[in-house]
């Protein structure tokens, strides 16, 4: 499928980008929240991806990162992709990348892309000595999108306009819903 996917993804203009933004930015966006949502629904499933395993007397990714979590995340991108590809009302809104050649499972890719680029931004996060749940600006705003990005490229090519579209509004979106969480107590800081 590498090159077949094409058309608004490297072509057009600056709304153009951003409205093929948001066929990364929901999948994506979905599975990063989707742990915290399964961590209520499933609390005893919290088994960390590292296994607890350690590297120069810190953990690799933390008891924060767990398979619930990863699996949540995946199912979640599926889920959401398959809704914004059957949402005919957004068809004729949104800059469609032709995902009829996409299955579901592309936003499962993209959300295990979201999620992988968390887990490499909390390996590092450990290694610097940041705690679990302390801000990490701007590397906590964009690790899913890299990830998701880095994901999605093999599949779809990109212009760097929509590349810089799909960070821009994924750091607004993200610091909207996590200002929106520490507001109502979800979160523990603001950004």
């Amino acid at each position: 499928m590498s090159g077949g996917v094409t058309s608004e993804w490297e072509g057009g203009g600056l709304a153009s980008a951003l409205a093929a933004a948001v066929w990364l930015l929901v999948p994506a966006g979905t599975a990063n929240m989707a742990p915290v949502v399964a961590a209520w629904l499933l609390p005893s499933w919290d088994r960390p991806v590292d296994f607890c395993r350690s590297l120069g007397g810190k953990r690799l990714f933390g008891d924060h990162k767990t398979w619930r979590g990863m699996a949540a995340g995946v199912v979640a991108g599926a889920a959401a992709f398959a809704v914004l590809q059957r949402a005919p009302d957004l068809r004729g809104i949104l800059a469609d990348p032709d995902s009829s050649q996409l299955s579901p499972l592309f936003g499962a890719w993209i959300g295990c892309g979201a999620l992988t680029g968390d887990l490499v931004k909390s390996f590092f996060k450990r290694r610097v000595g940041i705690p679990p749940g302390r801000s990490w600006f701007p590397f906590d705003q964009i690790d899913w999108l890299l990830g998701a990005i880095a994901f999605a490229i093999p599949v779809l090519q990109f212009s760097v306009m929509s590349i810089l579209a799909t960070l821009v509004a994924g750091v607004a979106l993200h610091l909207v819903i996590h200002a929106l969480g520490r507001a109502v107590g979800l979160n523990q800081s603001w950004i």
